[in-house]
């Protein structure tokens, strides 16, 4: 009488009541919102008017349920009784209706929807089943009329789920003067058993309780559906059910995750080449983000995802191998760079990748190298420090230079890696830096009769055989000091003392500095220490000492023989001398130039103006560790 008394009241408001129109009252008696009153047609001889009308009524139920914000929707099989409708006309139109509606409105509320069929209505029941075979290629076969009074199956589409891929179900049978209750948030009972379906793809969980956790999104990768229909007298015979299938699928069935830092740089791109693998196989992949690193879920069954996981894997490692060249050349850029000689008479440099290619092959060895820039090929040649362009033969210089903090290091230095703050490398004997050296240290070594120079080959792993022959009784080595910290204080100072100095002052000479071995790997890494003066001597002040020739620096007095190797340590070095003056005794700093300025210092201090053997420093950055030399 309730419901009645609303539909009058609509109809006086004038509300339309043409066919197709459907009318809203509250749920009366029945424990839902709301029931829709559907106004049908009979179906006509060729069925266009009555399929439409239907088609009109599921889209309008549909749209104002997902309006309302309500989560389910039950249907009964419109128009089957004394409209006569085709069975199998309305069990396809609706399937269709709600399909449809599931496509276009992915943000839809609703989350249930159900189709509610007599259960002694074989011919209808028989009708809905077909339907469900035809959209999901899988044909049904069971009897009817087991179980407590009748069978019972419900058929929910996900609302976030695509159309072609939607997990098709089965319909809901209740027995006649069985009530049933349909309300936003539940599933439609009242049925007389129990029933699940869902789409393949999902977790076993979401197989079973599929109705009220809808499958997540990526779910719907998985065009081909599985559907399990359960009939049984209770609830627990469906548990028992259940817990077979779980077992039966758990050994075929794998959910597998691959965690690694490159999983975050995959791009739609790799995604789809995955996925290209995947979907064929019906291998469902996700990323999962967990807040501290991204995941990739795979699963399926357990041979299909293997095959998905190798390709997957094979992504990921060329992913980082990418990221260790950009890596690599990123670190390159940043201490090294090579520059070519343009028209316009400036060196300009090559782009980061290219610096890579160009220091890797000198590094290895190579005479030369090609390189590709915009499409024309150009061949560097390490030798000649030129580069020649292939086709026409044109040739410019080519310049390397390192760097540091924006200033540029010696272009004899050889790359550090990141985490290198020195780096003592050794000279090949046969390389022409080594003969510089070495040169230069018996020049001015004569003095030092038992001095032996046959520099020791070390680290012959970094020497070519083919290109030096090695000697057998060798027992000394030079190691290029490489610093960029102490470097780059050095070059500063240098800098300014030429700034400051008139014009023609001889700044800088190559001295040299005597120690012990216990001192090499203090002066390797934090250069020279004034703080040790009066250790050997402080007759011209308490500065850092450094002789104008190696046989003074090579003496026992101030390169002491190590008593378990026999050698003795000798830096050659590069000193900030500028203008100096005479030192004496107690000096802590270098003597006033001006008497009238005492800001105004001479840089160091010498034994004899005239004819110096000796310099004296007092700012431990004025002098860098160019060279140790190692020798017996």
């Amino acid at each position: 009488m309730r419901l009645q008394q609303e539909i009058i009241s609509q109809k006086m408001s004038g509300i339309t009541t043409n066919e197709g129109d459907v009318i809203v009252t509250s749920g009366g008696n029945m424990q839902c919102t709301n029931i829709y009153h559907v106004l049908c047609c009979a179906w006509d001889p060729r069925g266009t008017n009555a399929s439409q009308v239907l088609r009109k009524i599921m889209q309008t139920c549909l749209n104002t349920a997902s309006q309302n914000g309500y989560s389910s929707i039950a249907f009964p099989a419109i128009g089957t009784g004394g409209l006569q409708f085709p069975r199998d006309a309305t069990a396809r139109i609706m399937y269709e209706e709600v399909t449809s509606h599931s496509s276009d409105n992915p943000a839809s509320s609703i989350s249930n929807i159900l189709f509610v069929v007599y259960d002694q209505d074989f011919a209808t029941i028989q009708a809905f089943e077909d339907e469900i075979g035809r959209l999901t290629g899988v044909p049904l076969k069971k009897q009817h009329g087991h179980g407590s009074g009748g069978s019972a199956a419900s058929s929910r589409i996900g609302a976030n789920s695509s159309a072609k891929n939607s997990a098709y179900g089965g319909f809901t049978t209740v027995k006649q003067k069985k009530k049933g209750k349909v309300s936003p948030g539940q599933t439609f009972q009242g049925a007389s058993g129990y029933a699940a379906s869902a789409s393949r793809g999902g977790t076993f969980k979401s197989l079973i309780d599929g109705y009220n956790n809808p499958p997540k999104k990526g779910f719907s990768k998985m065009a081909d559906i599985i559907i399990f229909y359960i009939y049984a007298e209770s609830k627990n015979d469906i548990d028992a059910a259940i817990a077979k299938i779980e077992k039966l699928i758990a050994t075929e069935f794998i959910d597998t995750t691959i965690v690694k830092e490159t999983v975050k740089k995959l791009t739609d791109e790799h995604m789809s080449e995955i996925y290209q693998v995947a979907e064929p196989l019906k291998v469902k992949v996700e990323q999962i983000d967990t807040g501290r690193v991204k995941q990739l879920r795979i699963q399926g069954i357990t041979q299909s995802v293997m095959q998905v996981q190798s390709i997957a894997n094979s992504i990921l490692d060329r992913i980082s191998a990418e990221v260790g060249t950009k890596r690599e050349a990123t670190l390159f850029a940043k201490n090294v760079r090579w520059m070519f000689l343009n028209e316009r008479g400036n060196f300009k440099a090559y782009d980061d990748e290219t610096c890579r290619i160009i220091e890797q092959a000198r590094n290895s060895g190579n005479p030369q190298v090609d390189i590709k820039i915009e499409r024309r090929t150009y061949r560097i040649d390490f030798k000649q420090m030129i580069e020649v362009d292939v086709e026409d033969l044109h040739t410019v210089e080519v310049r390397r230079e390192l760097k540091e903090g924006g200033l540029a290091l010696p272009a004899n230095w050889t790359i550090m890696a990141s985490n290198e703050t020195v780096k003592a490398e050794a000279l090949p004997f046969t390389s022409p830096e080594y003969k510089i050296v070495e040169t230069r240290f018996k020049a001015t070594c004569r003095s030092q009769g038992k001095v032996s120079l046959d520099f020791l080959v070390v680290g012959q792993d970094k020497i070519n055989a083919n290109d030096y022959t090695f000697r057998q009784q060798t027992q000394s080595k030079i190691e290029r000091i490489q610093n960029p910290r102490l470097y780059r204080q050095y070059v500063i100072l240098k800098q300014t003392m030429d700034a400051k100095n008139k014009q023609g002052t001889n700044n800088e000479r190559v001295l040299y500095h005597g120690t012990s071995s216990a001192s090499v790997g203090k002066i390797n890494t934090g250069g020279f220490n004034r703080s040790f003066a009066g250790k050997n001597a402080t007759y011209y002040g308490a500065g850092s000492y450094f002789a104008l020739e190696s046989s003074y620096s090579a003496s026992n007095t101030y390169s002491p023989v190590d008593p378990n190797t026999g050698h003795k340590h000798v830096y050659h070095c590069k000193v900030l001398t500028g203008e100096f003056t005479t030192g004496s005794q107690g000096l802590l700093v270098p003597p006033s130039k001006n008497p009238n300025d005492p800001t105004d210092c001479y840089d160091s201090v010498t034994d004899n103006v005239q004819n110096p053997v000796l310099f004296v420093i007092f700012n431990d950055a004025m002098a860098y560790p160019e060279y140790h030399i190692t020798f017996t």
